[in-house]
């Protein structure tokens, strides 16, 4: 039996959503409006998973993202701007409603070899980017768990 861990960045402090089957340009678009009228500093949006699943008509639906913003701030803020994201149809209810009573977990690493760790598609600077450094910083050192030993070596040699 082969098993995988799952390594994820956890905070109360910083905005980060699991964007689910929204559109990239969709999720961009928003993050760099929403943190413009907030003020919540500069976004990193990654790709977490590439979705399979079809529509009745047989199209692939958009895939799932993440969002990490840079400033920091209190868990009541966090709460409110999750709210916001869900009011505009950014996050689920599902996410809502996991992470109104605490952290937020964003994974950073490969899930059970068939999902590859996040690839950051978008940076959006608008000043303080302290939760995206962070955030990059555990993917750095975490994104090769759970790959063979031979492939996470290799891939060390090469970033």
């Amino acid at each position: 039996m082969t098993g995988n861990v799952v390594v994820g960045f956890c905070t109360d402090c910083y905005l980060m959503l699991d964007c689910d089957v929204i559109p990239l340009r969709r999720v961009v678009r928003w993050c760099r409006k929403y943190t413009k009228e907030m003020g919540l500093g500069s976004v990193i949006v990654g790709l977490t998973s590439i979705n399979k699943q079809l529509t009745i008509d047989r199209k692939r639906l958009p895939n799932n993202y993440l969002a990490v913003f840079g400033k920091r701030i209190s868990q009541q803020e966090n709460r409110i701007h999750i709210e916001n994201a869900y009011q505009d149809g950014i996050v689920n209810k599902g996410f809502r409603d996991m992470r109104f009573y605490g952290l937020i977990t964003e994974r950073v690493n490969r899930k059970n070899y068939a999902i590859s760790p996040p690839k950051i598609r978008r940076y959006i600077p608008n000043g303080d980017n302290e939760g995206c450094m962070k955030y990059l910083e555990w993917w750095k050192w975490n994104k090769n768990v759970g790959m063979p030993y031979e492939t996470a070596l290799d891939s060390l040699n090469h970033s």
